[in-house]
């Protein structure tokens, strides 16, 4: 199972309980917006060792849906919150650090300050088919090569809210 209120529970000493939260609640807007009750199975697909979690999110508020308005954005930070907790389950490692724009990834994965072990790459969409989809995970292992010389492995998290997948792609150089 996972859970996006456990985002807002030190999970990484690169995650804020309070960017956890946001992300938590981005993903349960987007989630509910397309019609989505608690405890759907998020389907996984790609190198990920489990083909399905199921889902569990924190109640949506009018507020938030206000707070989260803006679609786009609002998929961006609910895709980030689920592929972190996918890469978790998968990796075993929590985020560290948010990665700077120029580095091809979103975030970099390890166990404790310092301890780098691996690099991610998030994205969302609202709403993709298979081609949007596959499409994004090109375009975002590609994009990661800027850190390829880090020498870490790097994941790339594709996650679609309509039909609820989640592409977890490990890129080999």
């Amino acid at each position: 199972m996972l859970d996006l209120r456990d985002l807002a529970r030190n999970f990484g000493p690169g995650l804020s309980p309070t960017k956890g939260q946001d992300l938590a609640d981005a993903g349960s807007v987007c989630l509910e917006e397309q019609g989505h009750s608690v405890g759907v199975r998020l389907r996984v697909e790609g190198d990920a060792s489990i083909d399905s979690h199921e889902l569990r999110w924190p109640p949506v508020t009018e507020r938030l849906r206000l707070t989260h308005a803006d679609l786009q954005e609002a998929t961006e930070l609910g895709a980030a919150g689920i592929a972190i907790l996918l890469s978790a389950q998968e990796t075993g490692h929590a985020v560290l650090q948010r990665a700077g724009i120029n580095a091809g990834v979103d975030y970099w994965l390890g166990d404790a300050p310092g301890s780098v072990r691996a690099r991610l790459e998030v994205s969302g969409l609202l709403r993709g088919d298979r081609a949007r989809i596959n499409a994004r995970v090109s375009q975002k292992a590609a994009q990661t090569a800027r850190s390829a010389d880090s020498g870490f492995p790097v994941y790339v998290v594709v996650v679609e809210f309509s039909a609820l997948s989640a592409r977890f792609h490990e890129v080999k150089r």
